[in-house]
């Protein structure tokens, strides 16, 4: 029997985790240039304000266009009301107290991904409790995920992001998974895993990756049980039946009536209710299959193939989940040029310490994990232990190929790691108080920090994510006070910017519309950016700043899409660039040093 850690109020744990999140929150926040000039922290934030206020403005719940991007048209965002609801609620009762909505938004905004992040953490180390009871190694998974690089990051003050909510539904169905793993015969956790883990999918469709272990896990316990076989497939049917609830609840709030039926990749549709379909439909059979050994084996191989192809043929590259309506137009202009959809596989030094500042104090959880796979291999525990582990691995190998995913690495890391705390503190049980002290004390820091330290260590001056020569907070409140081309007959000019990362501030602080942004059902606005910057035919340049009504063309020196540098010579961009503009494009004077690589045209109409 190891020690199980007690303590004299439930509330004093809650109180120190919440004391230790708003510290470091509050630190951050107060040393943020951005958030000092009244900004925020990424384009998405920016962008989640603007949908949040129009829904305010317009109270329209099912219109998802945003006239701010993708001009002179709308631009359709992928994203789901959830964290709309979140920030605007607290919104509105702080316009009781007297608040400009406007800001009553922001400041909801600079403030709900902390709290999230913080609920996450309570629940993170809820969800590890039955499986590291001793010496309190449980609260160390929230520790483990307030300092995780992938989740902190997601969670900064003034980064009102959906992928933080994820987080914390992540670590509740994690919870309920591990409780239903553990005691499957008990249907009230498998209903809760899958009604979370539909939830999940309801906010962001690639939480589909944290679902899929625990059905596979679920399956396999079907195939390998001997005398339980059905209580297993129960359990995979209630999770499945629970995922399909809540996902039919999510499309019938996200669609009018007339759009239940359109199918979305990355957002919850029609697609992802026939995933829960096929899910409860697949371990029903299993239920009524008596078959054991190699019969059931095959059985469960058909059941599972017949039910992949029927998919395959229904919802082509659903296996791709959020991309798998990206085409390779898309993937040129998008991934490549978006922050958070670069891999975390470390190609050199700064990559590598990249990789450790954001999944760094997970790693352990590797080991970890496959050590107590092993010492609990004839207890109940070894089935959960199994499950966090190819989640675990899962995400890692997502989050290799795509920054954001790294996000799932954190939650299954959290929970394996402080299960290596658990075992430093066995290796010391019964010696010398002081000695128990300073391994507990090594302990916090080896499985909480890590190695993600060695890549906070080793961060360079200019390793920062995202960083843009051109300070966007700064030419988003230029224009707005200087107002080129605003008249009373164009109220909301529109501006095609050579780089999709300060579309976003502008788009926020000013009334004027841009036409591309870093969001990939804009495909198209891109390549039209692209286009024109890149094209040697001034004609052909022309052409699409008519047809895209735009009144000023502006250019970052130093930040820009990625194909453009590498144009021709005599391209739009490297005429700009050395001071060569056509005769239709009128330079416009900027004073302010802040902005010297910012450049700004009018069209001549």
């Amino acid at each position: 029997m190891h020690p199980v850690s007690r303590t004299a109020h439930p509330l004093i744990d809650l109180a120190a985790l919440a004391v230790a999140a708003g510290a470091l929150h509050f630190g951050l926040a107060t040393h943020n240039a951005m958030l000092a000039a009244g900004g925020l922290l990424d384009t998405d934030s920016y962008m989640r304000l603007i949908r949040v206020e129009e829904l305010w403005r317009s109270g329209d719940w099912f219109q998802t266009l945003t006239p701010k991007l993708g001009a002179p048209d709308a631009l359709s965002l992928h994203w789901t009301r959830p964290l709309d609801v979140i920030i605007l609620l607290p919104a509105m009762l702080l316009r009781l107290f007297g608040f400009d909505m406007h800001q009553a938004i922001y400041w909801v905004g600079v403030v709900v991904s902390p709290v999230i992040h913080l609920l996450a953490c309570i629940a993170i180390a809820w969800a590890a409790r039955p499986l590291f009871p001793q010496h309190g190694a449980w609260r160390i998974a929230a520790l483990i995920l307030l300092l995780s690089g992938a989740s902190l990051s997601y969670s900064l003050p003034g980064r009102p992001d959906h992928h933080t909510l994820s987080i914390f539904i992540m670590a509740v169905a994690a919870g309920y998974a591990i409780r239903g793993l553990l005691s499957p015969d008990d249907a009230r956790p498998a209903w809760l895993a899958g009604g979370w883990s539909g939830f999940g999918i309801w906010v962001a469709p690639e939480v589909v990756l944290s679902i899929a272990p625990l059905l596979g896990t679920a399956g396999l316990a079907w195939l390998l049980s001997r005398d339980r076989g059905v209580v297993w497939a129960r359990f995979g049917e209630r999770i499945g039946l629970g995922m399909l609830g809540i996902i039919a609840l999510a499309i019938a709030i996200e669609r009018p009536p007339g759009a239940w039926t359109i199918v979305e990749y990355d957002k919850v549709s029609l697609l992802h209710l026939s995933l829960a379909l096929a899910v409860a439909i697949d371990f029903r059979l299993a239920v009524l299959i008596g078959w054991r050994g190699w019969r059931r084996l095959a059985a469960g191989g058909v059941i599972a193939g017949g039910s992949f192809a029927i998919l395959l043929l229904l919802f082509p590259r659903f296996y791709l989940g959020s991309l798998g309506n990206i085409d390779a137009e898309t993937s040129a202009v998008f991934i490549d040029n978006v922050v958070e959809m670069q891999p975390l596989w470390p190609r050199d030094f700064d990559s590598a310490m990249l990789l450790l500042r954001f999944i760094g104090n997970t790693l352990l959880a590797i080991p970890a994990g496959l050590y107590f796979l092993w010492r609990y291999r004839t207890e109940a525990r070894a089935i959960p232990i199994a499950y966090l582990l190819a989640a675990y691995a899962i995400a890692l190998a997502a989050a290799l190929l795509h920054l954001r995913l790294s996000t799932s690495v954190s939650v299954f890391g959290a929970i394996l790691g402080c299960g290596l705390f658990a075992l430093l503190c066995d290796l010391v049980v019964g010696r010398h108080r002081l000695v128990m002290l300073a391994v507990r004390l090594c302990g916090y820091f080896i499985v909480a920090i890590g190695l993600q330290f060695v890549g906070m260590w080793f961060k360079s001056a200019d390793a920062n994510l995202g960083k843009n020569a051109c300070d966007a907070i700064a030419i988003a409140k230029w224009l707005q006070d200087a107002r080129p081309a605003i008249s009373a007959a164009n109220p909301a000019p529109i501006i095609m910017t050579d780089t999709i990362n300060t579309s976003p501030a502008i788009a926020y602080f000013t009334d004027y519309r841009l036409v591309g942004g870093p969001y990939h059902r804009g495909n198209h606005d891109v390549a039209d950016m692209v286009a024109t910057f890149t094209a040697t035919s001034l004609a052909d340049a022309r052409a699409i700043i008519t047809r895209r009504q735009v009144d000023l063309v502006a250019i970052c020196v130093d930040t820009t899409l990625e194909a453009i540098p590498e144009s021709a010579e005599e391209s739009l961009y490297n005429r700009l660039i050395d001071g060569r503009p056509p005769d239709w494009l009128r330079p416009i004077a900027i004073a302010d040093e802040k902005m010297a690589a910012f450049r700004l045209f009018a069209v001549v109409q």
